[in-house]
């Protein structure tokens, strides 16, 4: 890339900084077989590149059926975030197991 004069589109430092107070759990679904919906549920975040800055889409995914259940755009990604969006989606169901990842999107104290 260097080569080519093109460099990738990075955050800056510290994005991926935890709550040294928060507790990392280990993977629990390795080799579970998904067989009916609502099994597990997860979270993505995909940041958007604009012209200045990013956008963030969050992202509620049910494994089995391979379907969004619902989405949000933030210019944020405050600890208000995430729970807009679960409440949002658990009025339609609730799942056996829910996964995300153990960023700090998830793991903050959010404010008050």
């Amino acid at each position: 890339m260097a080569r080519m004069d093109r460099e990738a589109i990075v955050f800056g430092p510290r994005t991926s900084t935890r709550d040294p107070d928060h507790v990392i759990y280990p993977y629990p679904l390795r080799g579970l077989p998904i067989d009916h919906r609502d099994q597990i549920w997860s979270t993505d975040i995909t940041s958007i590149p604009l012209e200045r800055g990013f956008m963030d889409r969050i992202s509620q995914i049910d494994w089995f059926r391979q379907s969004v259940l619902c989405w949000r755009l933030s210019n944020t990604l405050d600890g208000r975030f995430f729970p807009e969006v679960w409440e949002t989606v658990q009025s339609g169901g609730r799942p056996a197991n829910f996964k995300t990842d153990q960023g700090v999107q998830f793991t903050a104290r959010g404010r008050p």
